[in-house]
């Protein structure tokens, strides 16, 4: 089942509304997490201290680092946590 989103159209969704994400975890289980980005969501203390958007990791010759983990505020466990965009099953 292909995602009809891509990787930058979710990210760009997660900074506007909390969104439902199913997604494959590591060990192989699914989970569903109500998560986001937009920071009026996220408890103060908790606010990111880098943007990684503006100040993205580079490898050795100097050139972004593209991953597929998207890194998202968890609303029902209050966390930061992190998905791999790859293993999104659904979006709601």
């Amino acid at each position: 089942m292909a995602l009809e989103v891509t990787q930058l159209e979710l990210v760009e969704k997660l900074q506007t509304e909390v969104v439902s994400v199913t997604f494959t975890k590591a060990d192989g289980s699914d989970r569903t997490m109500l998560c986001t980005k937009m920071v009026s969501k996220i408890p103060t203390e908790f606010h990111p201290k880098t943007d990684r958007e503006v100040n993205p990791k580079l490898d050795e010759n100097g050139n972004p680092i593209i991953s597929e983990n998207i890194t998202v505020w968890d609303v029902e466990k209050e966390g930061w946590r992190s998905f791999n965009f790859s293993k999104v099953k659904a979006i709601a």
